[in-house]
């Protein structure tokens, strides 16, 4: 199907409508240990509920786009400042303000 992302056996992505690629993707627990990856060296678990995912590979700058999701009526944003090219912090935010380890947590980049 046209516009569709895939992932290849050896990590490459096709590009979505010529434009884009996913540059990253992981998955990954509620202590920060990552279940499944591509560009992504590791996930700090930096307090309740907040993480700093680290690239592999850095984007050519910090004008990409993050998709996240996470479990139990959580929410997954963008914590504190801006994305870098190196990384980007994320928390898991019940709608009640609070902040929560979640079981399952993932994100995708675009770039």
């Amino acid at each position: 199907m046209s516009g569709l992302v895939e992932s290849t056996a050896d990590a490459r992505s096709k590009t979505i409508g010529g434009n884009f690629r996913v540059r990253a993707w992981v998955r990954w627990d509620a202590s920060g240990t990552i279940d499944k990856k591509r560009n992504v060296s590791s996930i700090a678990h930096n307090s309740t509920g907040e993480f700093t995912i680290n690239f592999t590979t850095n984007m050519k700058d910090a004008l990409y786009a993050v998709v996240g999701m996470s479990t139990d009526d959580r929410f997954l944003t963008v914590h504190g400042n801006a994305p870098t090219k190196s990384y980007i912090r994320v928390q898991t935010t019940h709608y009640n303000g609070n902040r929560y380890n979640e079981l399952y947590n993932s994100l995708v980049v675009f770039e």
